[in-house]
């Protein structure tokens, strides 16, 4: 990142120096699990150029986290074949790795971490991340920076706590025509440098085997199974924002509270995409804006600055869905955000 307004989206995480003598740079993905649309992997390939090393990316999954059940390892385990894809193509090295009952996880992250000039993972504000954020960044010998890519605006940029929409609407409104500006790259700008195929040194995850039957052999509630039909790769998620955009979208101010049959209600059905990071909240809102045509800040009416209708364009239906899938999504990452910062 090299523009101040995404700087404010790097938070170190611990007051270690980068390593130029390290081996790699090593994006530790941990929430924004995609090789697009990601401010870290941004951030991991601009070190990449400025170190001279080769970038790995580091996918894990443990048994161990709440709420582990067939139904969430089912859907992470499916994005590693697309990530490993990915990878693939823009030519850097990935490391999946899946814990099992005869291989366990821990310490993984701070032995790849000896190795490396640099860690960069992803500065997600809730469920286990933050803390194993820090155990790492306090246990290792580099530096560690932790790269916010939750919403449009950088959380940082959004002030003291708050715990109203109302109060954090016109935060993001005053802010958004910038981060518009600054969105994270929709293919990634790979240096020469970042490219490579470096072995790791444990046995990674073989993302060709067949989901359902590994996972099933795991010590993790089976009690909740996958969704049928429902895979977590991102393609699926970017088929669920196409079809939203479509066929919903047109009807989302009046018809999103309507209870209804999903298939037939306005809700957008992109919610297990965003959690589990296959795609991101700049990307839905790129398609949702440009859905009428390109969209550009100049369309925006700052004076409906803080308020929930006209800010975006005329059309209550994006207006109706962006203050939802921003500026409510942000409320929650916010707290979170600040209660960690304290």
């Amino acid at each position: 990142m090299t523009n101040p307004f995404n700087e404010a989206r790097v938070r170190p995480a611990n007051d270690r120096e980068p390593n130029p003598g390290g081996r790699y740079v090593l994006y530790w993905m941990q929430a924004a699990r995609r090789m697009a649309h990601n401010h870290a992997l941004d951030h991991a390939l601009h070190w990449s150029g400025v170190l001279k090393r080769p970038l790995v990316v580091f996918e894990g999954v443990r048994v161990d986290y709440p709420w582990a059940s067939a139904r969430h390892h089912r859907f992470l385990l499916d994005g590693m074949a697309d990530n490993a894809a990915a990878a693939k193509r823009l030519g850097v090295s990935y490391w999946p790795f899946v814990e099992t009952p005869d291989n366990s996880g821990r310490g993984l992250v701070r032995n790849l971490a000896e190795d490396a000039c640099l860690v960069v993972t992803d500065d997600y504000p809730a469920f286990v991340v933050p803390a194993h954020t820090r155990a790492v960044a306090a246990a290792v010998g580099v530096a560690v920076h932790a790269v916010d890519g939750n919403g449009v605006v950088p959380l940082a940029k959004l002030g003291p706590l708050v715990s109203a929409a109302a109060h954090l609407r016109p935060r993001i409104h005053l802010q958004f025509a910038e981060a518009w500006d600054h969105r994270a790259a929709a293919e990634p700008d790979v240096p020469r440098v970042a490219k490579g195929r470096l072995a790791p040194p444990f046995e990674p995850f073989d993302v060709s085997a067949d989901v359902g039957e590994f996972v099933a052999a795991l010590p993790v509630d089976q009690s909740v199974p996958a969704v049928p039909g429902l895979r977590g790769v991102r393609e699926a998620g970017l088929e669920a924002l196409a079809e939203f955009v479509q066929d919903k979208l047109p009807r989302y101010a009046t018809d999103r509270n309507q209870p209804d049959d999903p298939d037939r209600n306005a809700a957008s059905r992109l919610s297990p995409y965003l959690r589990h990071g296959h795609i991101s909240i700049q990307e839905v809102a790129e398609a949702v804006l440009n859905d009428a045509g390109p969209w550009t800040p100049a369309e925006i009416d700052m004076k409906a600055k803080g308020k929930r209708d006209g800010f975006y364009t005329s059309d209550a239906n994006v207006n109706g869905y962006l203050d939802e899938a921003i500026t409510w999504r942000d409320v929650g990452y916010h707290w979170h955000f600040r209660r960690n910062a304290e």
